[in-house]
């Protein structure tokens, strides 16, 4: 059931790109001189450079995405990887470096090839121009990742801030969109959640249930399901190999978590609503309705327990054990996942 996706960065290739090393080394005279964004001659490799380059870094030649023949060049190498690789799809990072109409090109020749090639990108802000159906599949959910470092990582927004932020994207895009949005809680350009959460796992698990849980696609940052720390870009370095390294408990919660969203289709398909709210109590609790099941998502992130109404009958399933009355009580930093049966 492995999907392949191939990160690609389009906006500007590397110094040993071979045409840029033709443009450097017949200047004007090269067939690729306009593929680029060079300012004399002849060229400066070295600071201070003199071409445009991504974040003025000289590694990073930029391309000059007004040529149809770089238009073209880039077009062909996303369907090459599809056709003859039989990749499933494309990440392009930076995607607003793109034009929509290449976008669109690049859609329309994609699906051409397999008709369920994803083409998703990366952004950082309100994506809905990319979300019309007509462009992109997706995006990375940087909202969403803020949203839950706030609150749960870092304990700096009430319920009702964390309700508020996550409405801003649920009301920007349509269903189908926000439904499939790649929902993060590290990457590679920002600090690790771990490191976030002061290296909390009872903190990390309550992001990662509510990731799992979520409208979206829970989107892992390899090395985040073993705890890895990091800032800045010390979040790159490789994964943790020894085990004695590796926060295995955590581990073990993100592989329930997994399961528990493959086997409850109200956590994929479900729709979703709020049902609580309370800063003073530290509460915030939603439901995934699907057909005639329900699941109930209740977190405690306040320092105090708190009790809290549930289905009478609702099945617990992070302990597998049916509940007998009608309130349950909630320790600081803990969640509850219940499901139970519903009418039509």
């Amino acid at each position: 059931g492995m999907r392949v996706l191939l990160d690609g960065v389009f906006h500007s290739p590397g110094l040993e790109f071979f045409a840029f090393q033709d443009a450097v080394q017949k200047g004007p005279d090269s067939d690729y001189w306009d593929w680029f964004l060079i300012e004399g001659y002849p060229v400066q490799t070295e600071y201070p450079i003199n071409y445009r380059a991504w974040g003025h870094l000289r590694e990073m030649p930029n391309f000059n995405l007004d040529n149809p023949e770089v238009v073209e060049y880039l077009q062909d190498v996303l369907v090459y990887w599809v056709r003859e690789m039989d990749i499933d799809g494309w990440r392009l990072d930076t995607v607003d470096k793109l034009s929509n109409t290449f976008l669109r090109e690049a859609r329309r020749r994609l699906r051409a090839v397999k008709h369920d090639c994803v083409l998703a990108g990366e952004l950082w802000y309100d994506a809905r121009p990319w979300l019309q159906g007509d462009t992109l599949d997706t995006v990375m959910n940087y909202p969403f990742c803020r949203a839950l470092t706030a609150f749960f990582a870092e304990k700096e927004i009430a319920p009702s801030a964390f309700s508020q932020r996550l409405g801003w994207v649920r009301g920007r895009y349509r269903y189908q969109a926000w439904q499939g949005l790649w929902n993060l809680l590290s990457s590679h350009d920002i600090r690790r959640f771990f490191s976030a959460a002061e290296e909390s796992i009872e903190r990390t698990k309550l992001a990662v249930l509510f990731q799992f849980t979520y409208p979206g696609t829970p989107f892992l940052f390899a090395g985040d399901e073993l705890g890895m720390t990091g800032h800045s870009l010390d979040c790159r370095y490789g994964l943790y190999w020894d085990e004695d390294r590796q926060q295995r408990d955590l581990l073990a919660f993100y592989r329930m978590a997994g399961r528990l969203h493959q086997e409850n289709p109200a956590l994929r398909h479900g729709d979703f609503r709020e049902i609580l709210i309370s800063d003073e109590r530290g509460l915030y609790g939603f439901a995934r309705r699907f057909r005639d099941a329900e699941i109930q998502v209740i977190f405690n992130v306040g320092p105090t327990e708190q009790f809290v109404d549930v289905p009478e009958g609702s099945t617990d399933l992070l302990k597998g054990t049916i509940i007998s009355g009608v309130e349950v009580a909630l320790q600081p930093d803990s969640a509850i996942v219940l499901h139970h049966r519903v009418g039509p």
